[in-house]
């Protein structure tokens, strides 16, 4: 009996290890299961916490780290050369996860010449020059000591007033979606105009969704009721992508050719891309206040659907022949000038022009007068850029850093930026100034290192003015520039007292040369030997020594956040 007590006792002992064995065994595998995929979950956190951050213009260091229920992951952030790498680490009990992140920037905005004026045009004085290209939608005029190394064009003048106009509200309240299926790949706008003028722009409101192809845009004349494809422009316009952002903003399509419109005649603007993508595509705003016209959807060339609605758009006509005079234009032989009228000037290369006199030599007619030029930024990029600022946070009121040293961005400023003498700013994202901007004696703004070969932007929508030795660096990487732009129409909008919407005076710039000035609605000027990367401002002054050093790199600069580009996801995966 006891010998079959005792073994009673063994085999229960031994079926109980064995049972404990199993669920312990089972209990540590659940729970490494457990810690690991924790682990991923902490990995994912710190990738998507640094993706979101590059993706909305906020700072992101070389190394982030976040913590969670007392674990943590650590994320790394490292360039290459079509953006950044993000590693990610998740540790919790040594069970290691990595994720690995791909972002990539999108095509840039292109700034072509080294100075690029409106209507307005551009005026040398005294030894200023432009070492590269430049292209006015207005009158060029220098002096004999004025120069230009490479070509310069003076083209007709847009028209500042629309003849056609269907803008609002300003919040629309419909919209009008296309490229994204094949029977609606295209849009299509009806409209007759009141003067027989030459058409010479087009302004839509529009957003894009995703990244859709730029594309062609066609007057062509109206076929029973729908487009037809009798195109009467001799080279379309563009709706160029990088111009469009993700909120609805106006977009500038200047036509390359100007034919007359008849008044009482109706015609369509066809906007018409290459492809249609489910995913990228293009929103229209529109409403039913346009009684001149309607809008479609369809194919070029093809069936077009009646929407009911009516397009935001604005038709512009008319505009006035440019001159090119008193200018040096050219070195060893290269170097056009190709205006209406050019006079007075020297040419190194051809003089493409309708008439001239003095010693600018005989004119050659063949290529006509040129076109007017878009401007290198859109009100879209713009809004996006101070949407970018915005989610940083809001100061309010009147801004001045303390101390030597101090960094800002992305933020939005409701006030002026006051940038005292000896004080050197960084830049961490993109800023946004509701008044004006005034740095002088030796101060300096500088990008923070995470931008990378990528630009940064300071948005003011006051006056900027800037003097005595003032500077702005990138990055560091090559390619990376600060913009400096303002919404200004100074000298001639209520408040400005005659004053120009951007001043840059006494050696600004000379040092670095890598800052891009841009007030398209507005007169910029420059004296004493200001020096900066390029320009671009509805009238152009330079003075005294003032040099543009144009950088051919700058046809497509990328920009830290906003619509040139910003951040997006290429890849994400788990790896070893």
């Amino acid at each position: 009996m006891l010998i079959a007590v005792i073994f009673f006792l063994v085999v229960s002992m031994v079926i109980v290890t064995s049972v404990y064995q199993i669920v312990f065994g089972d209990y540590k595998n659940a729970s490494t299961l457990l810690s690991s995929k924790e682990s991923y979950f902490l990995s994912e956190a710190a990738a998507e916490d640094v993706t979101y951050r590059l993706t909305n213009g906020i700072t992101v260091s070389s190394e982030e780290t976040i913590s969670i229920g007392g674990n943590s992951a650590t994320a790394t952030v490292t360039n290459d050369s079509s953006g950044k790498i993000i590693t990610s680490v998740g540790n919790k009990r040594n069970n290691i996860r990595k994720v690995q992140t791909r972002v990539g920037v999108g095509a840039g905005i292109a700034f072509n010449y080294g100075i690029q004026a409106g209507n307005g045009g551009f005026e040398l004085e005294n030894n200023a020059g432009v070492y590269g290209n430049v292209y006015a939608n207005g009158h060029i005029t220098g002096s004999n000591t004025s120069f230009v190394t490479g070509s310069a064009v003076a083209a007709s003048t847009v028209s500042i007033l629309s003849n056609q106009s269907n803008m609002l509200p300003d919040i629309p309240a419909d919209s009008i979606i296309f490229g994204d299926t094949n029977s609606k790949q295209d849009f299509a706008q009806s409209f007759e105009v009141t003067l027989d003028l030459p058409i010479n722009k087009i302004v839509l409101k529009i957003k894009k969704i995703g990244s859709p192809p730029s594309a062609s845009v066609r007057i062509v004349e109206d076929s029973s009721g729908s487009p037809g494809t009798n195109n009467i422009l001799s080279s379309n316009g563009t709706l160029n992508s990088n111009h469009v952002s993700s909120t609805f903003g106006n977009v500038d399509i200047v036509l390359p050719s100007n034919p007359t419109l008849v008044s009482g005649t109706k015609y369509w603007f066809v906007v018409d891309l290459p492809s249609k993508n489910a995913s990228n595509y293009y929103v229209m705003a529109a409403n039913t206040d346009y009684s001149e016209g309607e809008a479609e959807a369809g194919k070029y060339g093809g069936t077009w659907i009646t929407s009911g609605l009516d397009g935001y758009f604005e038709i512009y006509l008319g505009g006035l022949v440019s001159e090119i005079s008193g200018m040096n234009i050219g070195e060893s032989g290269i170097g056009d000038a190709w205006a209406h009228t050019i006079n007075n000037s020297v040419v190194a290369g051809t003089l493409y022009c309708d008439t001239g006199s003095g010693n600018s030599g005989a004119c050659d007619p063949s290529l006509g007068d040129p076109a007017p030029e878009v401007f290198p930024v859109s009100d879209a990029n713009i809004n996006a850029w101070k949407n970018a600022a915005e989610q940083g946070g809001i100061v309010a009121g009147n801004y001045t850093p303390s101390g030597s040293v101090s960094s800002l961005g992305p933020v939005k400023i409701d006030g002026d930026l006051i940038i005292p003498g000896n004080h050197e700013l960084t830049l961490t994202g993109a800023v946004w100034v509701t008044g004006n901007i005034t740095m002088s004696n030796n101060s300096a703004a500088r990008l923070s290192a995470s931008f990378g070969n990528s630009g940064g932007v300071l948005v003011s929508d006051g006056r900027i003015y800037l003097d005595n030795n003032v500077d702005f660096y990138g990055s560091g990487a090559a390619d990376s520039y600060i913009l400096l732009l303002t919404t200004s129409d100074c000298p001639t909008g209520a408040g400005c007292g005659g004053e120009s919407a951007i001043v840059l005076n006494n050696n600004v710039g000379a040092d670095s040369n890598q800052v891009i000035v841009n007030a398209q609605k507005g007169r910029v000027e420059f004296f004493n030997n200001a020096d900066v990367k390029s320009v671009a401002g509805e009238i152009v002054y330079l003075n005294n020594n003032a040099m543009i050093h144009y950088d051919s790199g700058l046809a497509n600069v990328i920009f830290s956040s906003g619509p040139s580009g910003g951040y997006s996801i290429e890849s994400w995966k788990e790896i070893e």
